[in-house]
């Protein structure tokens, strides 16, 4: 090969080199969001808890020692999955939360003992009886009065006129969150698989819907969906409950104080007040039934009567249970007339 020839060569090489390593350079790092790290562990809970209903004890057993990693995070999904769950679930969630209602981070604590007091007044009543187990269970360990929730303040008012309605839906991982706000509606749908879409309900019936395969990407395609996506990822995570710019604080928790040979106050309270409070007044004697009280007789006949013909022409069909139960309610105070008279 001539030397002009290999420096072309040379040259070539170089010139390929750099080009590769220019492309190499020009891809930009980019770094997760906040809320893509948010969706990926809102997909690990829900993966965790769909596994605490596994075939294998092994399963569920490594299911539970993880969703307790996640704390306080995993709390709103235990509390549903305790809610609309199968029993060995409900159970495995509730005693995650009873671990959770000890912990040291009170706000940790206060919203484990939250989610089961209301799972304890549910309308699940395999959950409820569990969750109103695990409260026992704590007031024992605890003591009933080592931990006491003060009354809250009273509630700001949000700006006048303001309205909401909220909607949420969670099945298999895949969540909608479904905001009307001022007769504004927009309807937010996360995927197991990262993707996201925002749809807006616009005044004249037309939709317009933006979809991504992640929020990284919808944050580049429309920054005014991204938005509305964090806020109303944030409405559901926080509470439909709670308007914007407003904050409700935890309750507060703090023992109860204790002096002298481990007298409690609170446990005390009850029997000082027994003894403060008035004696009780004696009965008084029952006064006897005046005649404008006595049954009518004729009016109880003629209702007999009645619902005897009702009966010979329908049947019992004819009688409804009421009609019978104030019928023997008034046969019953004639024979306790008749035999006071």
């Amino acid at each position: 090969m001539s030397l002009p020839a290999a420096l072309k060569t040379s040259f070539a090489i170089l010139f390929t080199l750099l080009v590769l390593v220019g492309t190499g350079q020009a891809e930009p790092v980019v770094e997760p969001s906040p809320l893509d790290h948010s969706l990926e562990q809102e997909k690990a809970i829900s993966l965790l808890i769909r596994q605490l209903d596994a075939d294998q004890f092994a399963q569920r057993r490594k299911a539970t020692e993880e969703l307790a990693k996640f704390g306080k995070q995993a709390i709103p999904a235990m509390e549903q999955a305790a809610q609309i769950g199968s029993g060995e679930v409900a159970s495995r969630t509730i005693d995650l939360l009873k671990t959770l209602a000890v912990s040291p981070d009170a706000q940790t604590a206060s919203s484990a003992l939250s989610a089961l007091q209301r799972l304890a007044a549910g309308g699940n009543k395999t959950a409820s009886s569990m969750a109103a187990g695990a409260i026992a269970q704590l007031k024992r360990k605890l003591g009933p009065y080592r931990i006491v929730e003060t009354e809250p303040n009273p509630p700001m008012q949000p700006a006048a006129g303001f309205q909401r309605s909220v909607r949420i839906s969670n099945t298999n991982g895949n969540r909608e969150i479904d905001v009307t706000e001022n007769g504004e509606r927009v309807v937010v749908r996360t995927s197991l698989d990262g993707s996201v879409r925002v749809t807006w309900h616009l005044p004249d019936g037309q939709e317009k819907t933006v979809q991504a395969d992640s929020a990284d990407q919808l944050k580049k395609q429309d920054q005014a969906s991204f938005a509305k996506l964090q806020e109303l990822i944030k409405i559901a995570d926080n509470g439909p409950g709670r308007f914007p710019g407003i904050e409700n604080r935890p309750r507060d928790r703090m023992p109860a104080p204790r002096f002298g040979n481990d007298l409690d106050p609170f446990t005390r309270a009850p029997q000082d007040a027994a003894k403060q409070a008035p004696p009780e007044r004696p009965a008084l004697p029952q006064q006897p039934l005046e005649e404008a009280e006595k049954p009518d007789f004729n009016a109880v006949k003629r209702r007999l009567g009645e619902m005897l013909q009702r009966m010979d022409q329908q049947g019992m069909k004819g009688i409804t249970p009421l009609e019978l139960k104030r019928l023997d309610d008034a046969l019953r105070q004639i024979e306790i007339t008749d035999r006071d008279a």
